[in-house]
């Protein structure tokens, strides 16, 4: 299963897309627990692989957020229970490979914040 979903080539846009869905869901007061996967199926809905692979890796980037694994990526959760994170782990979350830890699908930690790290943007002039 992780070779399936790893050969699958999944874009910075279609993750993107699937947050900015997420985030209309949220306001419309349409997301609950489980949306996240029906929202994938119906925006992916022609290419079950794709659909798949965005499901496990976002839900990888959201154990490493659930857990406050990732420091200084994001931002302690505002009053509606949103945390902000930084788009370099989004883009990582497309590229990094998934494995399979403690008996699911995820990321390995040290790996994808390194990834992260070089897929960051650097800011300043010098």
């Amino acid at each position: 299963m992780i070779d399936r979903l790893n050969s699958v080539k999944v874009a910075k846009d279609e993750l993107d897309l699937v947050v900015t869905e997420n985030e209309k869901l949220h306001a419309e007061g349409g997301d609950v627990d489980g949306s996240g996967m029906y929202l994938i199926a119906r925006l992916f809905k022609h290419d079950p692989d794709k659909a798949s692979a965005i499901y496990f890796r976002m839900a990888a980037l959201a154990e490493i957020i659930a857990n406050q694994a990732a420091p200084g990526w994001t931002l302690s959760k505002d009053k509606e229970g949103g945390v902000l994170t930084h788009q370099a782990l989004l883009d990582a979350a497309t590229v990094f490979p998934l494995s399979m830890i403690d008996g699911d699908v995820g990321f390995e930690l040290e790996g994808f914040l390194a990834k992260a790290l070089e897929l960051a943007e650097a800011k300043g002039t010098c």
